[in-house]
């Protein structure tokens, strides 16, 4: 688990990053103190925000720890699931409940989900080594058809 910090390095908030776009520079920092620079690794990053009460968010979580179980050992993949605007008690339950694996972390403000965007959830980035935004998507995999999508990408980035 975990709490967000970020620093923008001068830039302002994205009402809605999109393809291309560099993303700012976005740290989180873990219950125990443990700051994790995940947009700051050099790696390709996938970050999900969702909300536990969100049922599109409660569908797509077991795709990306599916994703995660793959890719967890790769030194080239980070992984970014946050909870936006939920107690710390919430998530932590749910995630026991849910027997997740996978990181996650807390944005009680919205402030790293500002830096992406201003409404809706599920959203999912995949972010490229140099913090560039290669893919986006809004709500569910399954409406959009969009894992296979995904999971392309991901895999072309991480060649």
């Amino acid at each position: 688990m975990a709490a967000l910090t970020l620093a923008s390095c001068g830039k302002k908030p994205r009402p809605d990053a999109k393809v291309g776009d560099t993303m700012p520079t976005l740290a989180v920092t873990t219950l125990d103190g443990a700051i994790d620079s995940v947009l700051n690794s050099g790696k390709v990053t996938m970050v999900l925000f969702f909300a536990t009460w969100c049922p599109y968010c409660v569908v797509e979580l077991p795709k990306i720890q599916e994703i995660y179980n793959e890719l967890k050992d790769s030194s080239r993949f980070a992984l970014a699931v946050i909870s936006r605007e939920q107690p710390a008690e919430d998530v932590k339950k749910f995630w026991e409940d849910s027997e997740y694996t996978m990181p996650v972390y807390l944005d009680k403000k919205r402030e790293a989900y500002s830096l992406f965007a201003q409404k809706s959830i599920p959203r999912l980035y995949l972010i490229d080594e140099n913090r560039k935004v290669a893919y986006e998507a809004l709500g569910s995999f399954e409406t959009q058809g969009a894992l296979d999508t995904m999971k392309m990408c991901l895999y072309d980035l991480l060649k």
